[in-house]
């Protein structure tokens, strides 16, 4: 990895207004569901260790800059993940103190 052109790819997708930058709907959504994992930054033991992270920032690294297309859909895509898992839990609560309740009504016949 080149440092210097590391760094400078990171400042221009930081800074940098592209109206032709693009992503599709569908990834965006597709991402959402099945949620994006960054790199670590301190993961050396996993093997996950980004040293584009160290200076570029959390929301800059290479492994973003590969998946999203500027910082604007990074940001998206976090709004959508955190709606997606925020009504992902809400469902799930609902249906398990649904359950609850018709497993606690059975009891009481």
């Amino acid at each position: 990895m080149n440092l210097e052109k590391d760094k400078r790819e990171a400042a221009r997708f930081k800074t940098e207004t592209n109206p032709e930058a693009y992503m599709t709907r569908d990834a965006l959504v597709t991402l959402a569901i099945q949620g994006f994992t960054p790199c670590e930054k301190d993961s050396l033991k996993t093997g996950d260790y980004c040293p584009s992270r160290n200076y570029s920032g959390d929301d800059a690294c290479e492994c973003i800059r590969a998946t999203f297309p500027s910082p604007k859909f990074y940001e998206v895509y976090k709004i959508l993940r955190h709606y997606y898992l925020e009504n992902v839990g809400k469902a799930l609560l609902r249906k398990i103190a649904g359950e609850a309740l018709e497993d606690n009504n059975e009891n009481d016949r």
